[in-house]
């Protein structure tokens, strides 16, 4: 079923029983030490049969790799060659520059202003070597005491410009953009405005004339948000249905400014004991037919996360709950909105992966969506053995082969973004490679939610949310 714009549908849709053997493909290790959050993007570009990708080591070090997608053989450099800070929040992002170079961006926790890195590869031997390493200067005009987080590079062929999407030190996202045909920078200035809030945002590209991108309002701990979409053309803001919402120039968006259901992808007043109050974006990519797909959580419960997939169809939002009970938080409860996480395919985004949470550990889910528009085809990538081998975080790297089926993500024991909690992210990377898309299939079809669901957990979770937003809202660390 299709959900209607204003009206959520729940349903349990996960199972208690063991899953089925794992699909076919292959399964490489990239680092037995790395880490992301899924801020930072494109933290993983594939490019020809290297794959490039970065990660934080749990002690600290910001680190690049290259991977041999033909012998799985992986080769590492330190990119900013020593201690840096260890926090997963810290993983860079990557742009291919047409020379054939790469350019690593990456910025602390709240901290000084994003680094950038040049780097180049050996095609032969898969060395690395890199390049210098500088610092973007800060701009007054962004004002704050908070620190830069983030980094999301995208280059606009057509302008010959390249954007970069950061967190400024107002809690706000912020860009600046270089000229390419010069070098240089220009100052930063505040994307979505959102004063004493942050925003978050996912960002995609065309890597030519336009930048999409999907946000909230504000963290889902401290306010009860939307989901929105708009991109960036020609120098101005636009809607998904084509209409201008004003100038570039004109100044940075504001929630205000997306009013409407063509805007607002998830309105959280629609039904709220449905399917929760509050909201955060997981991904974005552009269909076949160049219209938005967007992946995000919303939050019944702290320890019932829903998953949907959502594309513009052209006159409205499509709105899929994929599942209705993805199951908990990861890690520590002061970060109750830590879902496991859910990964758009960008070569095709009706293909989607998800960390969810069956008979007690996090599994992880590759889902296609059948050409019936209505349910679900699932096969089963890597399934865990309780808390310390957990399958979270997945992301699909940028450019992957339109004939092999690909997918990241972290596995281990995740218990926080930092060391000040439990082992904080003792997790490695992983890999997973199926060409042709050869899977066999586990035998299961997922249908989407009926309305019949609401009758028997309806009353329960409105109970529920009422006892957890305050307690929800008592925990305001910076994330």
């Amino acid at each position: 079923m299709t959900v209607p714009r204003r009206l959520a549908v729940l349903v349990i849709v996960c199972s208690l029983a063991p899953l089925p053997a794992r699909a076919a493909g292959t399964i490489t290790q990239i680092t037995n030490d790395g880490a992301w959050t899924w801020f930072n993007d494109p933290r993983a570009i594939v490019d020809g049969n290297s794959l490039v990708s970065g990660w934080m080591t749990l002690s600290g070090h910001v680190m690049v790799g290259r991977t041999d997608l033909a012998t799985g053989i992986t080769t590492t450099a330190d990119l900013y060659g020593q201690f840096f800070q260890s926090d997963d929040h810290d993983n860079p992002a990557f742009l291919k520059n047409p020379d054939g170079s790469f350019t690593a961006y990456f910025a602390p926790h709240g901290g000084a202003s994003v680094r950038v890195r040049n780097f180049t590869i050996n095609p032969s031997t898969g060395a690395i070597t890199l390049g210098s390493l500088s610092t973007l200067s800060e701009s007054s005009q962004v004002s704050g005491s908070n620190g830069w987080t983030y980094a999301n590079p995208y280059r606009l062929a057509a302008e010959n410009k390249t954007y970069l999407f950061s967190r400024g030190p107002n809690f706000n996202p912020v860009v600046r953009t270089r000229d390419d045909s010069t070098g240089t920078w220009g100052i930063a200035s505040t994307l979505i405005s959102n004063p004493n809030q942050r925003p978050y945002v996912k960002y995609e590209s065309n890597n030519v004339d336009r930048i999409g991108f999907t946000f909230t309002d504000a963290h889902p701990r401290n306010v009860d948000n939307n989901v929105y979409y708009a991109y960036l053309k020609n120098g101005s803001y636009w809607r998904a249905d084509g209409t201008k919402i004003k100038d570039f120039s004109a100044g940075a968006l504001t929630p205000a400014d997306m009013g409407g259901s063509v805007g607002t992808v998830f309105n959280h007043l629609a039904d709220p004991a449905v399917t929760g109050d509050n909201s955060w974006v997981w991904d974005i990519a552009t269909d076949k037919t160049g219209h938005p797909v967007i992946a995000y959580t919303t939050f019944p419960s702290d320890t019932q996360h829903q998953y949907h997939w959502a594309r513009w169809d052209g006159a409205k939002w499509d709105d899929h709950i994929m599942i209705a009970n993805a199951g908990p938080f990861i890690g520590d409860a002061s970060e109750a909105n830590y879902s496991a996480g859910i990964a758009l395919d960008h070569t095709d985004p009706t293909i989607s992966y998800v960390s969810w949470m069956n008979a007690g550990t996090w599994n992880l889910q590759q889902w296609k969506l059948n050409d019936d528009d209505k349910t679900w085809a699932t096969d089963l990538i890597a399934n865990g053995f309780g808390p310390a081998d957990e399958n979270i975080r997945p992301y699909v790297p940028l450019n992957r082969p339109a004939d092999t089926e690909m997918v990241m993500w972290l596995r281990g024991k995740y218990d926080y973004w930092n060391l000040s909690k439990g082992v904080g992210y003792a997790t490695s990377v992983q890999l997973w490679t199926n060409p042709a898309g050869s899977l066999t299939g586990d035998g299961t079809s997922v249908p989407e939610p009926t309305g019949a669901a609401l009758t028997a957990l309806g009353a329960t979770l409105v109970l529920r949310r009422r006892r957890l937003i305050g307690r929800r809202r008592r925990h305001r660390r910076h994330v």
